[in-house]
This record gives structure tokens, sequence and C-alpha cells, in this order.
């Protein structure tokens, strides 16, 4: 979802371009852009992909361009939890961190799967 609502101002908000909140039902109620979260490496540029569209979701997981993609709940982020064959998931720092942002599915090389 691109937007969320605000309980303190009663308003729904939408999250600035590149960013995105998972749930558009949140009633927290401070900062108006807490919520939103970047765009993840292996995302669209627009996280166009987490939209609510029902064909691209089953059993909680989205289908996405060869990639599945979870809610995190207690984040409050999208994951990335396997890619198709032939690509890596990535979503490690060089010192071994789970990142956010470097999500995405990374193309093996030459011969390798």
């Amino acid at each position: 979802a691109d937007g969320y609502f605000n309980q303190a101002t009663q308003e729904c908000r939408k999250c600035p371009s590149g960013s995105y909140v998972a749930s558009p039902y949140h009633l927290k109620g401070y900062a108006e852009d807490a919520e939103c979260k970047l765009c993840p490496a292996g995302a669209s540029p627009d996280c166009t992909q987490f939209a609510e569209v029902p064909n691209r979701w089953e059993n909680g997981t989205l289908h996405w361009n060869g990639a599945d993609w979870v809610v995190n709940h207690a984040a409050e982020e999208y994951q990335l939890v396997s890619c198709s064959v032939g690509y890596q998931l990535v979503n490690m720092t060089p010192n071994g961190l789970f990142s956010h942002a470097v999500q995405e599915c990374v193309q093996c090389g030459e011969s390798r799967y």
C-alpha cells in the first residue's frame, strides 16, 4: 500500500515516492511518515508490486516477478522469502546482518543455479 491512516489527525496520508507501508490500516497516530519504509532493492522503484492486487497474493504471500514476499508484522515491512530458480536471494549486508534495503533476487552466474 502506498499510504496509511493517521489516527491523531484522522486523515489518510500518502507515503513519499519510493516508499510504502506494509499495512494501510495503521492506527498508531504519530509522526506522519513514521510507518513509510523505503522500497527494497528488489522492488520496483515505486513499490507498486506491494499494492493490494488480489491475483498476486496467495495464502499471505505476494508473488511478483519471480520473487515471493511476505509481511513481517513485527517490523511492519515486506520481507523477501524466495526467488525463482536461477536467482539468489540477497538480504544480508557484507557483515552478515539482515537489511530490508538490500533485499532482491540476483541472477546467478553462468552455469550456476
